[in-house]
This record gives C-alpha cells, sequence and structure tokens, in this order.
C-alpha cells in the first residue's frame, strides 16, 4: 500500500491544488498525481495555454499538408486515407459537414482548396 503525505502551501499552489484536496494527493514519492483532478505545473499549463491559441493555426498547416499530399498521391490507398484526414480536420475545424461531405465524396481537390482558403 502507497503512504501519503500532505502537501506543503508551496507545493499545493505549485500543483494548483484546492487546500481541501492538497493533504490526499501527494504520493510519498513527492510526485503530483495526475489522474482527474490533472493539477499541471506553471509550465505545463503555459504548453497547453500556448496550443489552444494557436489551434487554427495549426488546422490551417495540417490541412495545408494533407491537401498538398493529395495532389501529390498516386497510390489509391493512401488516397482514401488522406480524404479520410481532410474530412476529419474539415470538421474540426468547423466546417459545415454537408459540405465536407460532398467534398470528399467528389474527391474534389479544389473545392478542398477553395474551402480551406474561405475557412481561414
Amino acid at each position: 500500500m502507497e503512504t501519503r503525505r500532505a502537501l506543503s502551501t508551496h507545493q499545493a499552489r505549485q500543483y494548483n491544488a484546492p487546500p481541501s484536496v492538497a493533504a490526499s494527493c501527494l504520493p510519498a514519492t513527492g510526485k503530483a498525481r495526475m489522474a482527474k483532478g490533472q493539477w499541471l505545473t506553471p509550465h505545463q499549463r503555459g504548453i497547453v495555454r500556448r496550443y489552444y491559441e494557436h489551434k487554427d493555426t495549426l488546422a490551417v498547416q495540417r490541412l495545408s499538408e494533407i491537401a498538398s499530399e493529395l495532389s501529390t498521391c498516386d497510390d489509391e490507398k493512401q488516397a482514401a486515407r488522406l480524404w479520410r484526414q481532410a474530412r476529419t480536420a474539415l470538421v474540426n475545424a468547423g466546417a459545415h459537414r454537408a459540405q465536407v461531405e460532398g467534398i470528399v465524396a467528389g474527391r474534389d481537390l479544389e473545392r478542398l482548396l477553395r474551402l480551406i482558403a474561405k475557412l481561414f
């Protein structure tokens, strides 16, 4: 059985732990638990914050890469995989599902590029 020790005030602030649960969240090893509470260190919070700040840029980059790969793809199996990825990326970027399905069903690269430009 794992023994636990209480968090110091500094550790509770470092892990962003509420005082009510600070006494039971740190194992004897001194490392914070990353289960349901998911208390993140300031460094980790910065990484997560920057990810969400640049999420639209990441989506544009990914869709551009997919479109580029589709334009040079010769293998039908790889093209099918890329179109599935394009469908998922477009829906996640906020495009209308019906419009995306029409483009993917027709495998129309020109319409895909126009939609990417329109979204961003």
